[in-house]
């Protein structure tokens, strides 16, 4: 009686989500939360709503839960991929002429067509110059399309296995980082690459062709990779696997020092 009683005091909206306050309970059980908060606003507003067809709000309803659990995926898959600068985006990426890129190129990357054609991106050039920035981009822009990704730089990768290795999981670890659909490698080879080490590439490098690609960040040229991973006949595969004709590689010449410009924009972005 007082639930009826305080229903018919209030005012129209109010009784509305009242007598329905069950229905959207039931639908945040049941992990509906785009649906419950649409139906919700739909009786928060019935002056605006009353008059549509029951179909068309029906589907305002479901394309709200859609929305919801895409937003969801996108914000877990972004944070499981751990990328160094997660502010990185497609739409930031400033093509700047110091550098001396091709824009054409940058953006085909952006489009992550390689992710589902299986090519390996190998990103080179001087320290500074925005490689890695690219590569969060490129990570944020499949994340964008629902790919599994995972940025880390290749010291970590090593310390990392290299623990697997002494707790017996070494074969569980290389089984994780092959399975996302993009492996970012930053400071590719940026020290050469102990007995361990040179195993630790053969095996992810194995495990991940011809079922996801790899991006590669590296200040050096694909010419000296082989001196620096080690002349074992296992690098040579590696390095046969990485550098073959149809992988995508984008190259920045020049001095251009994107840290500083960044740094600069930043600034004036607080002004």
């Amino acid at each position: 009686m007082m639930v009826l009683y305080c229903a018919a005091r209030a005012t129209s909206p109010e009784r509305y989500v009242l007598m329905n306050e069950p229905t959207i309970r039931k639908m945040r059980e049941m992990g509906l939360m785009g649906m419950a908060d649409a139906f919700k606003a739909q009786l928060d507003n019935p002056g605006i709503y009353e008059s549509m067809p029951f179909d068309d709000r029906f589907a305002m309803v479901v394309d709200a839960e859609v929305d919801k659990r895409k937003t969801n995926k996108y914000n877990r898959l972004l944070k499981s991929a751990k990328l160094r600068f997660p502010d990185a985006s497609p739409e930031g990426f400033i093509y700047d002429g110091g550098r001396k890129i091709d824009k054409a190129s940058i953006a085909r990357l952006l489009e992550c067509r390689f992710i589902d054609e299986k090519r390996d991106v190998l990103v080179t050039g001087p320290t500074g110059v925005g490689k890695t920035w690219l590569a969060c981009a490129a990570g944020k822009a499949a994340c964008r399309k629902y790919k599994t990704v995972r940025y880390i730089r290749l010291s970590e990768l090593f310390a990392e296995l290299a623990l697997a290795r002494e707790t017996g999981r070494y074969t569980r670890a290389i089984a994780k980082f092959a399975k996302y659909n993009l492996l970012i490698l930053d400071d590719w080879l940026l020290y050469k690459c102990s007995r361990d080490e040179q195993r630790d590439v053969y095996e992810l490098i194995e495990a991940r062709e011809q079922y996801n690609p790899t991006m590669l960040c590296s200040q050096f040229t694909e010419e000296s990779w082989l001196a620096r991973i080690g002349n074992a006949a296992s690098s040579e595969g590696v390095i046969a696997r990485l550098t073959r004709i149809d992988s995508v590689r984008i190259r920045f010449d020049g001095d251009s020092d994107m840290r500083a410009h960044r740094s600069l924009l930043m600034a004036e972005a607080k002004v």
